[in-house]
């Protein structure tokens, strides 16, 4: 009679644990699925622009919408360092609608982020790399970034989901001259 209880919490352990690991990964595909979703969407709206850096990322695309225009002259380009204001958000389905999760924002300081474009550690994700050589000083840009040219679809990254979908509200207030330090 034991034996039999053993084996019966032991099949009951096994099941639940297949069970856990079988809704992580339909979350997993949910996300993914939800994403697809939302690119979709945005590529319809024709209020968001595709942009993409030629020969670096092919025919992948993130999606921006001027909110503001500048008044600067010139772009960064991919070895630049630039002073920005943004706000940073992860995209998700909400029925028909997206609901915006808030991750992380510097807008409400006076001091901007400073980044490398492309180079170092503080490098960007390509979508924002993508957005960043489009605009020049002034320009205050949304951008969709699909999850292929954001944070990817690795399960590790805890604070972000695999295959989200992001959104940035960025201003692009300074070029950095490359031999200031």
């Amino acid at each position: 009679m034991k034996k039999i209880i053993a084996y019966l919490l032991l099949l009951t352990a096994v099941g639940v644990s297949l069970i856990s690991c079988n809704e992580k990964t339909d979350s997993t595909e949910q996300n993914h699925m939800n994403s697809d979703t939302i690119i979709r969407r945005i590529k319809e709206d024709k209020t968001y622009q595709p942009l993409t850096m030629e020969g670096l990322f092919g025919d992948k695309y993130v999606y921006a919408k001027w909110l503001n225009h500048g008044t600067g002259k010139v772009k960064p380009i991919a070895t630049s360092r630039v002073d920005m204001h943004y706000k940073f958000y992860i995209m998700k389905l909400n029925g028909d609608t997206f609901a915006d999760i808030l991750a992380q924002e510097n807008y409400s300081s006076e001091t901007p982020a400073r980044f490398s474009i492309a180079r170092g550690t503080d490098a960007l994700i390509p979508g924002m790399r993508i957005a960043l050589i489009h605009m020049v000083e002034g320009d205050e840009v949304e951008v969709v970034i699909p999850w292929y040219l954001g944070y990817g679809a690795d399960p590790t990254n805890r604070a972000i989901p695999p295959y989200s979908t992001l959104k940035y509200i960025v201003r692009l207030d300074k070029i950095i001259p490359e031999d200031a330090e």
